[in-house]
């Protein structure tokens, strides 16, 4: 038996950050037994409750991969982001601190505190390290590698020519890493698959005792991050509200990021609060809120795996806020033949969303999803098909 390690940002209560290490468990099971996982974070969770798998911590890591062996690398945008910033998604204190500035801002950068704390502090970024293993950059985001100093910019190319396998999921990152004479393939997110190991027979079987018949028969999933909500949220009510009408569904406002810096509970609970009419669910499990979206006829939201989870299950689906750039990235990669390019600005023209909902292809929608999720069965087939 094989000891393959996983090293993602699956430590901390964050939908898209779990899913990753799910499924790919799920498609080792085809090698029947032949291995043995080990999934690390920055730091020791257990996060069972919430139906992920538990993570060792990074110490464990350095202390369990010196001697090679396979390492995957992926789960979204893990290309060069800081100690001291993961850390913040998983210490609520130090990310007060950390944003605070004063001096322990400025301890942090002198010292790198959180590196060392976390880590031997032998790496520079915690999802490239330098070790002796078979490494597989699986379907990654980022292109923070433009803004890092000369000396990290060129130990982190050094660290990806390494890898056995290189794969991003967007142009614009393959198109960064090329500047750099790398040469990465575009991949979709590996997270696309998942409703081949969780069709809704399955998750009926997973989600919270109750969940069904709080869904009402046609809705809109209602999903963003508190820091990513829309200035005038009153402004914005009206919109959807009117939209939701338009269309005959109810509004279900679903929280996907829970961990610090995302926080869509706090904004969705203030919006249902502002507008009786919409319904809020409270998922229980990362299930709840597959399915929740799973079962919906229209996805709108700030989250890239909301819409990858939408695209996987079938679903229409509406990215919101230009700011979030990584899904702006992805849609001009992968949702082009949909009409879908851009987020859609919440100050925008609405008239637009109804038509787009309305006009939408289901048959091209399931036909790119199946394309899509060969070209992640490939990827991983061209990692692990000699663990037969």
């Amino acid at each position: 038996m094989e000891r393959i390690s996983i090293l993602c940002a699956a430590d901390r209560n964050n939908y898209g950050d779990l899913l990753f290490p799910l499924v790919l468990d799920e498609y080792l099971k085809k090698y029947d037994g032949r291995y043995c996982l080990d999934n690390y974070g920055v730091v020791k969770s257990n996060l069972a409750y919430y139906g992920a798998l538990k993570t060792q911590s990074y110490k464990d890591f350095e202390a369990n991969t010196q001697n090679g062996g396979r390492l995957v690398i992926g789960g979204g945008e893990i290309l060069f982001p800081s100690w001291s910033r993961l850390y913040g998604y998983i210490n609520p204190r130090f990310n007060r601190l950390y944003k605070a500035g004063g001096i322990f801002y400025k301890l942090e950068v002198k010292y790198q505190i959180s590196r060392r704390l976390l880590s031997s502090g032998k790496h520079l970024f915690p999802f490239t390290p330098q070790i002796n293993a078979r490494c597989f950059y699986n379907s990654v985001g980022g292109i923070d590698i433009d803004h890092l100093p000369p000396g990290k910019k060129k130990t982190a190319i050094n660290i990806l020519k390494k890898a056995e396998v290189l794969s991003v999921r967007d142009n614009r990152t393959a198109e960064v890493l090329g500047n750099y004479g790398l040469n990465p393939q575009v991949v979709p997110d590996s997270a696309l698959i998942m409703s081949d190991y969780f069709p809704i027979h399955v998750l009926e079987s997973k989600v919270s005792r109750g969940l069904r018949d709080l869904l009402p028969e046609k809705y809109i999933v209602l999903q963003m991050g508190r820091r990513l909500a829309p200035s005038d949220l009153v402004g914005f009510i009206k919109k959807l509200k009117s939209l939701s009408c338009e269309l005959g569904m109810k509004v279900v406002c679903c929280p996907i990021g829970l961990a610090e810096g995302h926080e869509d509970d706090i904004i969705l609970k203030k919006i249902c609060s502002l507008e009786p009419s919409f319904d809020y669910i409270d998922p229980k499990n990362l299930y709840d809120i597959m399915y929740t979206i799973a079962r919906a006829d229209v996805y709108m939201g700030t989250s890239l795996h909301g819409l990858i989870t939408s695209l996987s299950f079938g679903v229409k689906f509406i990215p919101m806020n230009k700011a979030v750039h990584k899904m702006s990235r992805y849609c001009q990669t992968w949702t082009e033949p949909l009409g879908i390019l851009e987020c859609i600005d919440y100050d925008g023209d609405w008239q637009d969303i109804a038509a787009i909902i309305n006009n939408w292809d289901i048959g091209l929608t399931n036909k790119l999803a199946i394309q899509q999720k060969a070209m992640v069965y490939r990827n991983f087939d061209l990692f692990f098909d000699d663990c037969q």
